[in-house]
């Protein structure tokens, strides 16, 4: 009976997951001469506005250095920016290096040094918005380095006036060093193309920490950041789409992230970024398929809900089938001799093709993960990252799924027996 009600579901699925690739390839190709005028030397806005630049650091003694040094390599006039370093509390020497970082640019440029004693994210960009001299205001975290055109990429895109904010192209800092360092390589190749793609359709799903830039009015009208469950970025974003402020991608923006060393890390990390991202769909479910809020409330908020639906019944499914597998197989095991048994499961001689599975919903699986390694090669190509990515695709194929499983299920669990979601230094730190 059980496994009757899970082939029924599956059906639902697979129709979802093949209209909503569909959906977003076809929206992107829809969008590529857009990609070109954006990359269009007229595409840009002139004068240069001033910018301030806050990167908020808790316990970044070892990056805090190559992040504001990418900003000093800049192509973006000196003149014209302002550097916030607001050390959050850290329990290291942040502060000091960070005094230092000012000291040794203090005659080219301007770099300003606080420390807020509120702990949390949101807390420390706050106070740089307070001391912000600037119409606009960018976010950088502080493992992250900047490609020396990033933020006049992402700038020329407010000469739209009705672009809030504007985010980058987000890559793993090469070379990676480690197996979960080169899965999350191409983890965020999707994201490129995501972001890149909804974009076009004013849905953009978050405007994270490494380099986000607003108009500071966003501030003004909205108000400023909030704890977010954490996730302040996330959060921030929900409450722009809420009051319809768009959103722009700049796919040209580089900016390198170390991304966490370990597996476990990862894990972490991961977890708070999905638990943190549906409770605040949750705090705000009166947005989901309402159209009034576009595609964001209408199409990205409820696939949001429905996959993580999804990946849970995968989950349960494989185990179940799984289970009743070795049940099986043990029951063989005690009727029969053990020789019998390894035989009748290795015995690789009666493979024959006439027993692959031909249903159609095998063919339309096959579908949905060709078109999903075609929007990781888009993600590729408009990112320009081409080192080792066969490779770590390979890695990305096989590791992923057994991850993602893991922090779906723990971050639902979480929730479910409403456990804080909690922030922690990752283990990115250079060695």
């Amino acid at each position: 009976m059980l496994i009757q009600i899970l082939n029924i579901l599956i059906y639902p699925f697979l129709f979802l997951s093949l209209f909503a690739q569909i959906f977003i390839l076809s929206t992107f190709f829809s969008g590529r001469k857009k990609i070109l005028e954006e990359e269009e030397e007229k595409f840009q806005i002139k004068p240069y506005p001033r910018l301030s630049i806050c990167v908020p650091c808790w316990n970044e003694e070892k990056t805090v250095s190559r992040t504001i040094d990418s900003i000093i390599a800049s192509d973006y006039p000196k003149d014209k920016l302002e550097i916030l370093i607001i050390d959050n509390n850290s329990k290291d020497q942040t502060l000091e290096v960070a005094k230092l970082l000012k000291e040794k640019y203090k005659n080219i440029f301007d770099i300003k040094v606080f420390k807020e004693e509120k702990q949390g994210k949101h807390h420390a960009i706050n106070t740089g918005i307070k001391f912000s001299t600037a119409d606009f205001f960018g976010c950088l975290d502080a493992d992250s380095t900047l490609s020396p055109n990033a933020i006049s990429q992402n700038m020329k895109y407010f000469s739209d006036p009705e672009t809030m904010a504007s985010t980058s192209c987000i890559k793993i800092e090469y070379p990676q060093k480690t197996l979960i360092q080169k899965l999350q390589a191409i983890e965020y190749l999707v994201g490129v193309f995501m972001r890149k793609t909804y974009g076009f359709i004013d849905a953009i799903y978050a405007a994270p920490g490494p380099l986000s830039i607003y108009r500071k009015e966003v501030f003004v009208m909205i108000g400023e950041f909030k704890d977010g469950h954490k996730v302040e970025d996330f959060e921030m974003t929900i409450r722009m789409h809420r009051n319809h402020l768009r959103i722009a991608n700049s796919h040209q923006a580089f900016v390198y992230t170390l991304g966490p060393s370990t597996i476990k890390g990862y894990l972490k990390q991961r977890v708070r970024w999905l638990q943190g991202g549906l409770e605040n769909i949750i705090d705000n479910r009166d947005m989901i398929l309402k159209r009034e809020y576009g595609h964001f409330g209408f199409f990205v908020m409820p696939t949001v809900v429905i996959f993580v639906f999804y990946a849970l019944y995968i989950l349960f499914a494989l185990f179940y089938v799984f289970y009743l597998f070795f049940l099986d197989k043990i029951s063989l095991w005690a009727v029969h001799n053990y020789i019998f048994t390894l035989n009748y499961i290795f015995n690789f001689k009666r493979f024959d093709l006439f027993y692959v599975n031909t249903s159609m919903i095998l063919f339309l699986v096959m579908i949905m993960l060709s078109l999903a390694v075609f929007s990781i090669y888009i993600g590729k190509k408009i990112s320009e990252s081409h080192k080792d990515f066969y490779r770590n695709f390979i890695i990305y194929f096989f590791l992923y799924p057994y991850l993602a499983f893991y922090f779906l299920g723990k971050s639902c669990f979480n929730i479910l027996l409403r456990k804080e979601n909690t922030w922690e230094v990752q283990d990115n730190k250079l060695s």
